[in-house]
């Protein structure tokens, strides 16, 4: 039983729902396993403990993966998750250091800064994904999912 159902915010029958139904990816039964760490005994630094736990847990598992750099992404702008799973080349700016987060909380835009840290990283990984992609459609395989009705508009683009 984990805290929130003892402290009684989650009734325990609700607590496996959530993930119910599928199998989760093998990265992400990692970070289920994270969740599980038990609060340490001085309550002073817990957070930064647990981010310190998490970004070495990272670390050593895709330091320089995809799930390294989602990791640092979130860390570093501040992004919720499916913000960053979302974004697109066009959103980040190198020029002007900007990350445009499309339809997040609320449905609205913002913009985040984008950390110096993170700009050969995510450099590199758009380059990856580039040649990714154009080796995909040489070999006659679909494209990526375009939001709204754009695949329709602009039927080459995906």
């Amino acid at each position: 039983m984990d805290e929130s159902s003892r402290a009684g915010t989650v009734a325990t029958e609700s607590r496996g729902q959530g993930r119910a139904g599928y199998a989760d990816p093998p990265w992400l039964q990692r970070l289920w396993a994270i969740q599980r760490v038990p609060l340490p005994p001085e309550r002073l630094h817990g957070w930064s403990v647990h981010v310190q736990r998490f970004l070495a847990f990272v670390r050593n598992h895709s330091p320089e993966g995809t799930l390294g750099l989602i990791a640092r992404v979130l860390y570093g702008t501040g992004m919720r998750l499916m913000e960053c799973l979302r974004l697109r080349v066009k959103d980040v700016d190198f020029g002007r250091g900007l990350i445009t987060i499309r339809d997040g909380k609320g449905d609205k835009d913002r913009a985040v800064m984008l950390p110096e840290a993170l700009r050969g990283a995510l450099t590199s990984h758009l380059e990856r994904v580039r040649l990714l992609r154009e080796s995909d459609r040489a070999a006659g395989l679909p494209g990526v999912w375009m939001p709204d009705a754009l695949d329709r508009k602009y039927p080459g683009a995906g």
